[in-house]
């Protein structure tokens, strides 16, 4: 018991200490502090817009400059929790972007727990700290969280514990687990829809690895599918009764799509396309309505498909780059450079450290891997940049480790070793 509490102790510690250094890095650079224009739309974007229109008492709408109705451009939750800084501690206010920058510091220190938690059960304990302080201590694990209001921070924690319930499940499957599983893929879900690509391959994981055993697990997978459709059923139910069609959580896929492809594209978000940039194309919007201009958007990327199929295939390719690369601006800067390049290094290390755990045969490899090859399918087709990797970097991070852990290993194959006394190898499922 001792040595149990001991070692939550030190977990807490780590979570504490990276708690305060984002803090801390919040307060040293300003990141709070939002351009102080008339319409402060850099607070949150699309986000702090919906947000503004929430705590004036408009509802869910308007997620631009202008009042133009009801939307559902953003998922639910994120947008809601920002009206209600709004509402206590001011519209667009430094109090309220400190607060808002805080929740988020706390999510991405939190993140800490399930990077443990899963490096535990895969790994050694001496790789599950390492991961967990890497996390903490690491600059690019804290940045997006004390510089955007945006859902990013949240999304890491979710997805990362999300697939270590997973885990858990496959060793020991129970009904609670389950109503758990569904009720929190419905949060996430409602936080970011992006993180649904991952929703198969965590919720068949434990049904596969107890297929000699399928009752309970099965009747546990029904029962979390239908916690998870009662949670995101009145948000659907609403976007029914205002656009008068089905709409799946966000309505702005074909946007998207629209806004990274055109004969003009280079494999990155074009802003100047968009209505929170764009004047003309913020007119069209309110002209045409949330529903009327997506349909626009949507003919315009199919068109565009068509008419340049090649070129749509060479910006896909350049995307995989782009995201993998961490691709932050087209800055030529030396700093610019350094980080693109660390990114890279890191996607490396991590590609390498998975290809490690499938020939090894890690268990809760599977997850790992699917993670790293289908959540960035989506800004394949639409745009990439270094923010949208985010949610899925403590899973690379776990990778990483596990690749630099086998150094050792490695070596040996080259005749410098005994892997026989390698501590790095992956433990047994323990505790």
């Amino acid at each position: 018991m001792a040595g149990r509490m001991t070692l939550g102790r030190k977990l807490l510690l780590i979570v504490v200490i990276g708690f305060l250094l984002r803090e801390a890095g919040m307060f040293a650079f300003g990141t709070y502090k939002f351009r102080d224009f008339a319409d402060r739309y850099d607070f949150g974007f699309e986000t702090g817009a919906i947000a503004r229109s929430i705590a004036l008492g408009h509802g869910f709408s308007s997620p631009f400059r202008a009042q133009t109705g009801p939307t559902a451009w953003i998922a639910p939750v994120y947008p809601y929790l920002v009206a209600g800084a709004f509402k206590v501690f001011g519209l667009y206010s430094d109090s309220s972007g400190i607060f808002l920058l805080s929740l988020n510091a706390l999510a991405s220190a939190l993140t800490v727990w399930p990077i443990f938690l899963i490096a535990r059960r895969l790994f050694t304990l001496r790789m599950a700290l390492i991961s967990a302080w890497t996390w903490a201590l690491a600059p690019p694990a804290m940045v997006w969280a004390i510089s955007w209001i945006w859902d990013t921070a949240f999304s890491a924690l979710l997805l990362t514990f999300l697939l270590f319930l997973s885990i858990k499940m496959a060793e020991r499957s129970s009904t609670r687990r389950w109503l758990l599983f569904g009720a929190l893929w419905g949060l996430a879900a409602l936080m970011n829809p992006t993180l649904l690509s991952m929703l198969p391959f965590a919720g068949l994981y434990p049904l596969w690895t107890n297929r000699k055993r399928p009752r309970q697990p099965l009747f546990g997978a029904i029962l979390a599918g239908i916690v998870f459709f009662a949670i995101i059923s009145p948000w659907l139910v609403r976007n029914y009764r205002v656009f008068g069609r089905p709409v799946f959580i966000r309505s702005n896929f074909w946007a998207e799509m629209r806004y990274g492809n055109s004969p003009f594209a280079k494999g990155t978000w074009m802003g100047w396309t968009t209505p929170g940039v764009n004047p003309a194309e913020d007119r069209k919007y309110q002209q045409l309505g949330e529903v009327r201009y997506i349909e626009l958007k949507k003919q315009e990327f199919l068109r565009f498909v068509h008419d340049y199929r090649e070129y749509f295939v060479e910006l896909c390719a350049r995307r995989v780059l782009f995201f993998w690369y961490g691709f932050s601006g087209w800055r030529e800067d030396l700093w610019t450079s350094f980080k693109n390049l660390s990114a890279l290094a890191f996607s490396v290390i991590a590609i390498i450290g998975a290809g490690l755990m499938v020939k090894r045969r890690v268990p809760g490899t599977f997850l790992l891997v699917m993670t790293m090859a289908f959540y960035p399918v989506p800004y394949y087709l639409t745009y990439a940049y270094a923010r949208y990797k985010h949610p899925m970097e403590p899973v690379m991070l776990l990778c990483a480790v596990y690749c630099l852990a086998q150094v050792r290993e490695l070596r040996f194959l080259a005749g410098a070793g005994d892997p026989a006394n390698n501590e790095a190898l992956p433990a047994t499922n323990e505790a």
